[in-house]
């Protein structure tokens, strides 16, 4: 019977070092995958990679909207657009047959003026018979299911010719400079009121500046007399 008790007692402090063993180990584990799940997860191929760090996603998100509204004026896409140099050329010529004049240059863009995703054409004139010394004529021509018709004319613009961010009336305001060495030369918006205005020394709002981040539309043909920023 004694022999049978200290066998007992014998198995008994194994089972406890052996369950104290066993506790240890399990610690030790858990404490492992605790310390691992904060560097890494393990795929369903069982390859460890690591997590994504979600400050660090969110950080390069907002420096790649960043980079993408610097390097775009408008913060959005350019409101320039191709147009069908063939439709806008036709509008031109029948322009020029009306104000019966054949000589000079011209300067074509195309810009999405009213945000309806359909460019009209701007044509900026040049020549003794289209300028004098406060500018020269900008027309802008809307694009119909017929082609281009002329929407407005609008004298004394030099360039640069800008588009703004601001809308009036649905329409994009158009910055132009205007003026010459007498009354001196400025920038002017051109706002639209059921249309733009037909003469661009006929604004009283001057600008000291272009506003920010509005977009080039027309080159200055010589420098500038005024900063933009």
């Amino acid at each position: 019977m004694k022999l049978m008790g200290e066998r007992k007692n014998m198995f008994g402090q194994k089972g406890k070092q052996l369950c104290l063993s066993l506790s240890i180990a399990a610690l030790g584990f858990l404490s492992a995958c605790s310390n691992n799940a904060g560097n890494n997860f393990i795929t369903n191929d069982g390859v460890a990679q690591a997590p994504l760090d979600l400050n660090k996603a969110k950080e390069k998100s907002a420096d790649s909207q960043v980079t993408s509204l610097n390097n775009n004026p408008l913060g959005a896409d350019s409101v320039k657009q191709s147009i069908n140099q063939t439709d806008i050329k036709k509008a031109i010529h029948r322009y020029r047959l009306r104000a019966k004049i054949d000589t000079g240059t011209q300067q074509i863009i195309g810009a999405d003026l009213n945000g309806d995703a359909i460019a009209e054409g701007l044509v900026l004139f040049k020549g003794d018979e289209w300028c004098i010394s406060t500018g020269c004529t900008l027309v802008i021509f809307s694009k119909g299911p017929n082609g281009f018709r002329e929407m407005t004319q609008i004298k004394r613009v030099k360039g640069p010719v800008h588009v703004a961010q601001k809308f009036t009336n649905g329409w994009r305001d158009l910055i132009v400079r205007t003026g010459n060495a007498g009354i001196g030369e400025y920038f002017v918006p051109l706002k639209f009121k059921g249309n733009y205005p037909q003469n661009a020394t006929t604004i009283s709002e001057k600008l000291a500046f272009v506003p920010d981040r509005s977009e080039l539309l027309f080159q200055a043909e010589t420098k500038q007399a005024l900063q933009t920023q």
